[in-house]
């Protein structure tokens, strides 16, 4: 008997945390197409180590989360997140997603061709998660692809 209590707290503390995760994973999508930067903030841990490959190195704090996602939604107000497939684990997630939207304002350096140009990427992010916060976010993209849809390889 205590065998079977203790094998049914340890599922129900695993579901627990597992059914967590998907909270916070589906938090953080609804925060991302609502473009809304206190949400998204909300799911940070303070420390954050955040990472794109269209950086130069690891960013840290929601102070840099804050400045990324606002540089993609003024670029692309129609910016859209789309979940194909999420693997969730003890404290992390891995989330397979689309992006969809266009280049409609652009930044300074930007090339003029870029203008008004849609595009649609597959990601995938790794999560890791601690008490109901995102601590580690990494996303990887084809900027090759993203390239493409921009005309860049047809510039001279």
């Amino acid at each position: 008997m205590k065998i079977c209590l203790a094998a049914l707290l340890v599922m129900f503390v695993f579901s627990a945390t597992a059914q967590t995760i998907q909270q916070v994973v589906e938090k953080h999508f609804a925060a991302l197409n609502k473009h809304d930067l206190d949400l998204l903030a909300a799911d940070y841990g303070a420390n954050v180590q955040f990472y794109s490959v269209s950086w130069d190195g690891l960013k840290t704090g929601i102070p840099e989360v804050r400045l990324a996602y606002s540089r993609y939604w003024k670029t692309s107000p129609d910016l859209v997140y789309k979940i194909s497939k999420v693997v969730y684990g003890n404290q992390s997630a891995t989330v397979e997603y689309e992006t969809s939207g266009t280049m409609t304002n652009l930044e300074g350096g930007s090339p003029a061709y870029m203008q008004d140009k849609k595009y649609t990427l597959k990601n995938c992010t790794i999560i890791q998660i601690k008490d109901g916060k995102i601590i580690y976010d990494s996303t990887y993209f084809d900027q090759v692809s993203f390239l493409r849809q921009m005309d860049f390889f047809n510039q001279k």
